[in-house]
């Protein structure tokens, strides 16, 4: 894989993506919701860390024992049948009966998964922290539980959740104060120094994009341009073998988009940069797009919409302004009120990239920026 340094052209873009989505709403406001179509991994209830990472100790623990069935039990009810609260209860009690490190660090990461999935942040964030800092636990695993760390903060951007995720042994030390960004950073270089996650190590690639659109490598140790390039070029071959090793045993599911998603958006501010070698981003949207249809929920569709709004709004904010627009107004619909997602919107302006994101939008939609200040409190 090389860099392509050529321009690509700026009106070259694939419609179809656009009215993909706008179509699809227009088909649903009668009486399919859209969430169907849409997923990115925040709140799914399908697993967004590898599974293929975590093990199937239902044979460590005895085949036939009573731990073993009541695991077995318990993660049915998780996976299945969407009982978190029993699935919880029957996690607890084969903890009771295991002091094996391997079977108790896969328990801990599932009923982190558990917690996370019933939007109990607070809980989930103590059992994944336990199986980060357990350096007897596979480092595979603990870098899942790094990763659900950083998806439940960023699918609010709650200064609670931050400041809980932050405290303590080993996370106190990726702390900086007064920049969530950086600290989030932090985390995710630790977590991906134990396993290359796709979903980390492409939020660490659209950092470094960032970084080199903003032309400050202060964060790079004297590296050039050129060397952190190449460090974003390192981080997708890791992202695609990961992605790759979950799609041979899973074939797809909500891992996959938001794998193309986060390439996506890369890719669009490669564009910027006037680098091309990830290809189309409209192409990897619309990919994302199509692998999330047979998962997804109200917030995994808000969210969708809201970064290939943020995408057309950088890189052809003029001839796309009517998308933009169009876009913004089905992010506001009653569609998505009181949900995670509005959160977000309230949130994100303590975030500065996001909050940089959100002003941008503003600016093309004031409709948009009306509803930003009235409703979500912003200072515009």
């Amino acid at each position: 894989m090389h860099y392509n340094d050529q321009q690509p052209d700026p009106k070259k873009h694939n419609t179809n993506t656009y009215l993909l989505i706008v179509g699809i709403f227009l088909v649903v406001a009668g009486s399919i919701p859209l969430f169907w179509f849409f997923n990115i991994g925040y709140f799914s209830h399908e697993e967004k860390a590898p599974p293929y990472g975590g093990e199937d100790i239902s044979l460590l623990l005895e085949g036939e024992s009573v731990a073993s069935k009541l695991y077995n039990e318990a993660r049915v009810l998780r996976r299945d049948i969407h009982d978190y609260k029993s699935a919880i209860q029957k996690y607890e009690q084969v903890l009771q009966m295991t002091e094996n490190h391997t079977q108790r660090g896969q328990i801990l990461y599932e009923i982190g998964l558990a917690y996370e999935v019933s939007e109990r942040e607070q809980t989930a964030i103590s059992y994944f922290k336990q199986v980060a800092t357990n350096s007897d636990i596979s480092n595979l695993l603990r870098a899942s539980a790094i990763e659900h760390l950083g998806q439940i903060y960023f699918a609010r951007y709650d200064q609670d959740v931050f400041s809980e995720i932050f405290k303590g042994d080993l996370f106190s030390e990726f702390l900086v104060f007064g920049d969530p960004t950086a600290s989030i950073r932090n985390m995710f270089e630790y977590g991906t120094s134990l396993y290359p996650s796709a979903y980390m190590e492409l939020r660490l690639a659209n950092w470094y994009a960032q970084d080199l659109l903003r032309a400050d490598l202060s964060a790079f140790n004297n590296l050039s341009p050129a060397d952190v390039r190449e460090l974003i070029r390192q981080k997708v071959e890791n992202a695609d073998s990961d992605i790759t090793s979950f799609k041979e045993a899973y074939n797809t599911g909500g891992r996959v988009s938001i794998y193309y998603l986060r390439k996506a958006e890369l890719a669009g501010k490669l564009e910027r940069l006037g680098i091309n070698f990830l290809g189309d981003p409209e192409e990897l949207f619309k990919k994302a797009f199509e692998e999330s249809k047979v998962v997804g929920t109200n917030v995994t569709g808000a969210f969708a919409l809201y970064n290939f709004a943020v995408y057309l709004a950088y890189n052809d904010p003029d001839s796309r302004a009517g998308e933009i627009k169009t876009l913004l107004s089905i992010l506001l619909s009653g569609t998505y009120q009181d949900t995670v997602f509005s959160e977000f919107l309230k949130n994100a302006k303590q975030f500065p990239e996001e909050r940089e994101n959100v002003i941008l939008l503003a600016r093309i939609d004031s409709l948009f920026k009306e509803t930003l200040i009235e409703k979500f409190d912003w200072d515009l």
